[in-house]
């Protein structure tokens, strides 16, 4: 049985509330500006960081974020 719009529309909405969320708290972890978070966000430094790949994940966040928005 296909899903209606209407139960695709609501799981969209759920997929962005999730997340904004997520996003905003790893943003608040990571100690980057919530405010000035868009995309493309690009993860600072060279990698070399301990918390580098919490900037990729972030990143990929904020990609996912933008494409559910449209």
């Amino acid at each position: 049985m296909p899903l209606s719009a209407e139960k695709i529309n609501e799981a969209k909405d759920e997929a962005r509330r999730y997340l904004e969320y997520t996003t905003f708290v790893l943003a608040c972890i990571l100690g980057v500006d919530t405010d000035e978070l868009e995309h493309p966000y690009t993860a600072p430094g060279d990698g070399s960081s301990d918390d580098h790949s919490e900037h990729l994940s972030l990143a990929a966040q904020v990609e996912a974020l933008s494409k559910i928005q449209q």
